[in-house]
């Protein structure tokens, strides 16, 4: 049967939606459960529930009842307070001191409550900056102290993290059932390496979905330009980088009349560098996937992928109908972002999740979007999660009791996926970021379909490094390709060359 943890969670929201208007009116394979150490496989299409059975039946975990004498369960997590503007958003899934009324924050304390008293135990956070984080882990690596029981890393790190030798494989679980709603099949089908598993995404935290990128569209502008509504495309499967990039074109505009587009005037888009990428997965071009042996191979280069990188730096280097923020706007980029799309000088943001929140202020009308198809034969979209400001669960090297940390993950798991989960969407959906019912839709869409390009991920032959090309204004993404391949193929032989002979657990 089948569940999706979005649905899921789109049910549960929808609910709320309704008795509040009431009361103010008046990927691919199998993975067995971990007892026996089995967990080597994806999950099958048919070892998920329906949407209605989860809202109807809570799904419990199966686990054993233990207790584990006041253990001190100890993540080691990268601490990103130092990037401006993150402060607010690190760790808030995590950890909180106690109740004060603010949704996410009371859910995370009462599910954390609930796992320390259930299984005997106490949570504990240890930080380091990311600058810093590897020298840590090394040294409790090399200390053989099972210092830490969890890793929460930077996406953006596995390559380096694997390696160096400092990751178990989380298929060595005991008890963790993959197969369940709460961990995200998208992260074990992707990310996985020769039936391996470093990184996993899970209902636990709420920094992977924060950095799920998406598209805003400011409504009163379609209107006014009598464009097509994106939301029907979307759901037509019409929405496509070519339909994209006509919108974006029309109704750019010289507000002041002085003969420079600048941060003064009006646009179809407001983007960065590393929208690029975004835009490229969700044309389903990626630096690597996996091939049928679920071994690494690069995907950067083919004819329908330097189409698609050609369409979309067209967009992106159109000065006088995209504004790139980083590069236009170097000092003062998030105030003129902020500015320019509350103001309704543009149709279209991109942005990541995590950023929407700070909209909730803005007056005009704003829709939610994936990022567009290659075209209308593409079977799905593509909604990636960056991997630069996201969290990734991990198991360290030194993690010597893997039962324990099974049980203990897959009952937080289990819980965040009714308390925490729900409690994040909710903000997300009722704090004036999803404004309509097609929004709530688009989210739904947008998470079901979230993916990670392990290319990216591991940094082969700094492939990533094309994102560049935006500020560079530098369409010859086939050079840029030539110089880097051979890196990039050996460094896959490298990291496949240390995860075939790893003599993990």
């Amino acid at each position: 049967m089948k569940i999706n943890i979005k649905r899921f969670l789109s049910v549960f929201v929808i609910c709320i939606f309704i008795l509040v208007s009431l009361l103010s009116c008046n990927r691919d394979n199998n993975i067995n459960t971990g007892r026996e150490n089995e967990n080597t496989r994806p999950p099958t299409e048919n070892s998920e529930i329906t949407a209605t059975e989860a809202v109807n039946e809570k799904i419990l975990p199966d686990l054993p009842e233990n207790d584990f004498n006041g253990h001190e369960f100890t993540y080691f997590i990268w601490d990103v307070t130092e990037w401006a503007g993150n402060e607010a958003q690190c760790h808030r899934d995590l950890y909180s001191e106690g109740e004060t009324g603010e949704i996410v924050n009371d859910a995370v304390f009462r599910r954390n409550v609930k796992i320390e008293d259930q299984y005997n135990i106490r949570f504990k956070q240890s930080f380091a900056l990311i600058s810093q984080y590897e020298s840590k882990l090394k040294k409790a690596i090399a200390a053989d102290a099972a210092e830490f029981d969890v890793l929460l890393y930077q996406t953006a790190s596995m390559g380096s993290l694997v390696s160096k030798g400092y990751l178990r494989n989380i298929y060595d679980l005991q008890y963790a059932d993959f197969t369940k709603p709460w961990w995200e099949k998208n992260s074990i089908k992707d990310l996985s390496i020769d039936n391996k598993l470093f990184g996993i995404n899970s209902a636990i935290t709420l920094v992977d979905k924060m950095g799920a990128q998406t598209l805003l569209f400011n409504k009163e502008l379609l209107k006014n330009y009598s464009l097509d509504d994106p939301y029907q495309m979307v759901i037509n499967g019409i929405w496509t980088i070519d339909k994209f990039g006509e919108m974006v074109k029309t109704v750019s505009k010289d507000l002041n009349g002085d003969g420079t587009m600048d941060s003064n005037d009006q646009f179809g888009l407001l983007c960065i560098r590393d929208s690029m990428s975004n835009f490229a997965n969700g044309c389903e071009c990626f630096i690597a996937q996996k091939d049928k042996d679920d071994r690494v191979v690069l995907t950067f280069a083919g004819d329908r992928q330097y189409s698609a990188y050609e369409k979309i730096l067209d967009i992106f280097l159109e000065r006088n109908s995209a504004y790139n923020y980083f590069m236009r706007s170097p000092n003062d980029w998030e105030t003129a972002i902020d500015r320019m799309f509350q103001g309704s000088q543009a149709l279209f943001m991109w942005t990541r999740m995590r950023d929407c929140e700070a909209l909730r202020a803005m007056e005009t009308s704003f829709g939610i979007l994936p990022v567009p198809k290659y075209d209308a034969q593409q079977s799905r979209y593509y909604s990636s999660i960056n991997p630069y400001t996201s969290t990734i669960i991990g198991i360290p090297v030194s993690n010597t009791d893997m039962e324990r940390t099974g049980i203990i993950l897959e009952a937080l798991a289990a819980e965040s996926l009714y308390t925490v989960q729900p409690a994040y969407y909710d903000i997300t959906l009722q704090s004036k970021i999803a404004r309509d019912f097609e929004s709530e839709k688009m989210l739904d869409i947008i998470y079901d379909n979230v993916c990670y390009d392990i290319g990216e991920i591991l940094g082969l032959g700094n492939l990533n490094e094309y994102v560049y090309l935006v500020d560079q204004e530098n369409r010859n993404v086939a050079s840029f390709y030539e110089k880097k391949e051979g890196k990039a193929l050996l460094d896959i032989d490298k990291i496949m060359d240390i995860v075939l002979n790893l003599d993990i657990g």
